[in-house]
């Protein structure tokens, strides 16, 4: 299962009163829902990035016009994915993009696109992906997450 993501929350100070073990019922903490998850606080948008990450194989977060996203995504086409293990969104057509990327950074260290996980793990961007396709590490770590064979 991936990491949990903690989120930062415009007017709070501080957010243990609202943590508990498991999922909490749902709170306002400034402008933002949360509930706290294995007493984490986390956006719902934090939420549905995490549970989208935690339920496929692959994952390809993504900007349809971007370069390094396509690039990404031409990497990971080299392989035989079953189309339930990989998820690419394309998160340009969502309202709350910044609000994803943010979740994003908090995850990853970084809010640019395109972020790929592969078993709940961060991997890296688009570059990094076509680093990981030309080594071998990335047929790697799809062989060993039971996804895929190389195609071409």
């Amino acid at each position: 299962m991936g990491n949990l993501v903690t989120s930062t929350f415009s007017g709070s100070s501080s957010t243990s009163s609202y943590l508990s073990k498991g999922l909490s019922d749902p709170a306002t903490i400034g402008n933002q829902t949360v509930r706290a998850v294995h007493g984490v606080a986390m956006s719902l948008t934090c939420l549905k990035v995490q549970k989208l990450v935690d339920s496929h194989t692959v994952v390809v977060i993504s900007k349809s016009y971007c370069p390094y996203s396509r690039m990404a995504k031409e990497a990971l086409a080299n392989y035989n994915l079953p189309p339930d293990d990989l998820l690419v969104w394309e998160i340009d057509g969502e309202e709350n993009t910044a609000e994803i990327q943010q979740c994003l950074k908090q995850m990853t260290g970084g809010r640019t696109v395109p972020r790929v996980f592969i078993c709940g793990q961060f991997v890296g961007g688009g570059e990094d992906t076509v680093r990981l396709h030309k080594s071998g590490e990335l047929a790697k770590l799809l062989a060993a997450a039971g996804s895929s064979t190389p195609s071409k």
